[in-house]
């Protein structure tokens, strides 16, 4: 079996209250919404290992219909509708009349946590018959596998074709596939020729720092709309087809 569910210790680590609000979280959210509008998706979205829902409370405030199943029993984000999130349950033993009604799936810094991705994603497109649209994001470029990595369970970190190659083996055809957080990975690589430990603990912001992250956030997406997308990063966007 494969699971894409964390301990105890690594959710309350990486998905602390108040993550909605952390610059990382403010960028890739708004450049999701940008990627769903420029495909035309609006309605029958489902994100496959949502956490505390934070993207799905983001993509609905924003007129989208997403709904949302995580593995793990945990505390979701305050204000999300109890019917947009399922907890503790696995995606591939959801109800048919459930499956069915999906054309868009988001898999969102999750195969990264699979040994066998390609088989992983294989099992989702055969229990979700009407899926048309693939969205994911992975962690990007092995060179700054960290302890972050190891603390978090990934099995590996992706690069533009290793990815391509994982979906396509799946049997999707990827339409874009993109590095973004550029200015990440220089810091990232530095840590690791200095052989420093990064932090595992996610903090929220508070406070005054609240504001801090959302000019971080735009920052980013500044980057990733100026820089090209080929341009080395520490994630990756990739769209495709079924």
């Amino acid at each position: 079996m494969v699971t894409t569910n964390y301990t105890t210790e690594q959710f309350d680590a990486n998905y602390p209250i108040g993550l909605e609000n952390f610059y990382w979280t403010k960028a890739r959210n708004f450049l999701l919404y940008k990627k769903l509008k420029q495909l035309g998706i609006t309605d029958a979205i489902l994100e496959i290992g949502c956490g505390r829902g934070i993207v799905v409370k983001y993509l609905n405030q924003h007129g989208m219909e997403c709904k949302g199943v995580e593995l793990s029993n945990v505390q979701t984000v305050e204000g999300i509708a109890p019917h947009q999130i399922i907890i503790g349950q696995d995606a591939l033993n959801m109800p048919i009349y459930f499956r069915e009604h999906f054309t868009t799936l988001l898999l969102l810094d999750v195969i990264e946590h699979i040994e066998q991705p390609i088989e992983f994603v294989q099992s989702i497109l055969n229990k979700y018959p009407n899926l048309k649209n693939i969205i994911i994001t992975v962690p990007a470029r092995q060179e700054i596998w960290s302890n972050y990595d190891e603390f978090f369970g990934h099995y590996r970190r992706y690069d533009l074709k290793t990815l391509h190659d994982t979906l396509t083996a799946a049997g999707i055809t990827v339409i874009q596939n993109q590095y973004f957080f550029h200015s990440l990975y220089f810091p990232a690589l530095l840590f690791n020729k200095l052989s420093l430990k990064r932090n595992v603990q996610v903090k929220a912001p508070k406070g005054k720092m609240i504001h801090v992250h959302k000019l971080l956030a735009w920052l980013f997406v500044a980057e990733y709309y100026l820089l090209p997308k080929s341009f080395i990063g520490s994630s990756i966007f990739a769209m495709g087809k079924k």
